[in-house]
């Protein structure tokens, strides 16, 4: 049996990682790396350099806070509620991708089904979301891409 591909981290290049100023996923260049896994990262949308995570910190016992969740003191805007749902699908969608095991190279002549994990060689690792006979629908974290296939 064959290990599980792993994400292609390397130094200089782009990664997708939660930026705690931004307070999203956004576009990094990761700038450290330990055994293979990116360690600090420079947001390309606000320039902060951090800790590489894919999903927000949260406090422990002896930092602000106390360990206890943020409660936001106002109620959210239909448009800031959007933005956060679709963040948070983010998020979820990163660990599938990651966590894959069966991730199938991008071939144009190929046949995929809807919940397949594809690696493209320019967009990185997808999901299938719809499949048609000469187009697949694909989400990756930069968002939802069609792709021809015949």
């Amino acid at each position: 049996m064959t290990q599980p591909e792993q994400p292609k981290f390397r130094v200089g290049h782009e990664s997708d990682a939660w930026c705690g100023p931004c307070k999203r996923i956004s576009a990094h260049i990761v700038i450290a790396m330990v055994d293979g896994i990116p360690k600090q990262v420079l947001c390309q949308s606000c320039g902060s350099r951090h800790n590489y995570r894919l999903e927000a910190g949260r406090s422990g016992p002896g930092g602000p806070g106390g360990g206890k969740p943020v409660v936001e003191s106002r109620k959210l805007s239909p448009t800031e509620q959007h933005a956060r749902k679709k963040q948070e699908e983010l998020v979820v969608l990163s660990k599938e991708l990651a966590a894959a095991t069966e991730v199938r190279p991008f071939v144009r002549r190929e046949v995929y089904k809807a919940g397949q994990i594809i690696e493209h060689p320019e967009y990185g690792r997808g999901k299938v979301e719809n499949a048609r006979r000469d187009t697949i629908m694909v989400r990756f974290s930069t968002g939802l891409k069609s792709l021809l296939i015949s």
